[in-house]
């Protein structure tokens, strides 16, 4: 019988080199054990791409804020702010090594501005699920 790799963890017997006799039996399974040590260059990606977000959120971070939001065209804006806010949040469960209570507390800011009101008294999330202010992406 011939294997034919149709995942990297799981191995199908191929039905062409199946004959009469062998059709009734099973194909063996092999996987990897769900404990296996990451890969070394799996371990160097998680690194990289944990120093890139670091980066990213550290220059947000020390943006000055305009009315507790991200400033984007002159105003505090909901684009930028409430997704690096979800950033820091799955990041802080995925590093918290890293990403720890400072950054935590700077999301926190943003998403409790977020769940107040604007400038102008009226809501950040309307009832009907709009977001604001936020900037035109047609302008």
């Amino acid at each position: 019988m011939r294997a034919v790799p149709r995942n990297p963890t799981i191995f199908h017997l191929h039905p062409r080199s199946m004959d009469a006799h062998h059709r009734s039996r099973k194909p063996r399974h092999r996987s990897l054990a769900p404990f296996s040590p990451p890969l070394p260059w799996y371990q160097h990606a998680v690194k990289n791409l944990t120093e890139w977000i670091k980066e990213f959120l550290d220059a947000a971070r020390a943006a000055p804020l305009n009315d507790g939001l991200l400033s984007g065209l002159g105003f505090g804006e909901v684009s930028g702010s409430s997704p690096l806010a979800g950033v820091v949040y799955r990041m802080a469960v995925l590093q918290p090594d890293v990403f720890g209570e400072g950054y935590i507390a700077w999301a926190d800011a943003i998403r409790s501005v977020l769940g107040g009101l604007d400038a102008s008294g009226n809501p950040h999330i309307t009832d009907s699920g709009i977001v604001t202010p936020a900037v035109n992406p047609h302008s």
